[in-house]
């Protein structure tokens, strides 16, 4: 910003190019720069939730590519009838609870009773309800009441709905050992770009927009992949890579493998959708009761359609029982959300529409 800026003010060249004291380019200056800007932030945030009657937490961690776990706290508030979320803090690689009760003391200022939600994933660690986080924070708040993170909801419906079968089970432990067979060898990643001109993402437990690719990719290149594997196959040395490459050609070529592969090729961009609409900031109770309509729908003609339809009738009874289990396990995890129509009242920004419908 410094240096854009002295494209426009001539004064501010000039002295970057003369001063030696101060050029904004030090690393240490940065720094120091930043955290004055964090603190007036944290102090703004302060003063704002001091005004509020009520305020939420949310948290979530992620681990960066050099393996550091970051958590960071989410703070929800309203303020004069406008809706407000600020980071409240960022806590770094082993983070302890008492750390972030410490937090959330200093911004409430010992006002428990302003706490009035928390919301998190669906890690034990997190939601379990004798040793969990967030029984811990509700022995401290008593109004701290627990929420799921909707978006991760999604995700247990779909990892459910995966493992209810067995050879739904196997399905995803195959497509999984793919990209991890191309990960452990350099020499592996450079056959596969010869034949495809896009990688192979590994699949995660908790991700499914993760899975989501993994299972296009596969579908969409599924003989180059072959052709691929193939070639591994006949110019490797190496007796395990033949090993592992013909167990994967030979699942690759088996037709349970192919139903399963196009069953979760066509309800994954359903899942796709509705996972990207759950996390949408602006999405209201009523757009997610239509979301879980329209997805439900669109699961049940996916039941009923050519995809699901196989020689053996074992396979279809249980490609339907997945889809069967998808839509009632949808229905049961969000069933709580009805209540939240009557919060959607006291929005002053819909009394216009409420006057007219």
């Amino acid at each position: 910003l410094v240096n854009f800026a002295s494209k426009l003010d001539s004064d501010l060249k000039h002295h970057l190019e003369t001063s030696a004291v101060f050029k904004g380019v030090s690393k240490t200056i940065q720094n120091e720069i930043l955290d004055c800007l964090l603190q007036i932030y944290h102090e703004d945030i302060r003063t704002e939730i001091r005004k509020a009657s009520f305020v939420a937490v949310m948290a979530d961690d992620t681990t960066d590519v050099s393996k550091h776990t970051q958590m960071v706290l989410v703070l929800r508030y309203i303020l004069n009838g406008e809706i407000f979320e600020h980071f409240g803090d960022s806590l770094f690689q082993k983070i302890k609870l008492e750390m972030a009760l410490e937090q959330l003391d200093i911004i409430l200022q010992g006002n428990g009773q302003k706490l009035i939600a928390q919301t998190f994933d669906g890690a034990n660690v997190m939601k379990g309800k004798k040793a969990g986080v967030q029984a811990k924070i509700k022995a401290v708040y008593n109004n701290a009441h627990f929420i799921h993170c909707y978006a991760h909801q999604l995700n247990l419906i779909m990892r459910n709905a995966a493992s209810i079968k067995r050879n739904a089970r196997i399905f995803f432990s195959n497509i999984l050992a793919i990209p991890t067979f191309f990960s452990r060898s350099p020499q592996r990643v450079s056959i596969l770009k010869k034949h495809m001109e896009v990688s192979i993402p590994r699949p995660s437990s908790t991700r499914w927009n993760f899975n989501i690719r993994t299972i296009n990719r596969v579908h969409e290149n599924l003989q180059p992949l072959i052709n691929c594997l193939t070639e591994i196959q006949s110019t490797s040395n190496a007796d395990q890579t033949i090993a592992e490459a013909t167990g994967i050609l030979k699942y690759l070529s088996d037709d349970n493998f192919k139903f399963w592969l196009e069953l979760f090729h066509h309800i994954m961009p359903h899942v796709e959708i509705i996972y990207n609409q759950m996390q949408s900031r602006e999405i209201s109770v009523f757009k997610v009761n239509e979301c879980i309509t329209n997805f439900k729908t669109a699961i049940l003609e996916l039941r009923n359609s050519k995809y699901c339809e196989n020689p053996s009738k074992t396979l279809m009874a249980e490609a339907k029982e997945v889809c069967d289990c998808v839509c009632v396990d949808i229905t049961d995890r969000y069933s709580s959300t009805k209540h939240l129509v009557a919060v959607k009242l006291f929005n002053k920004k819909c009394f216009t529409s409420f006057k007219n419908e």
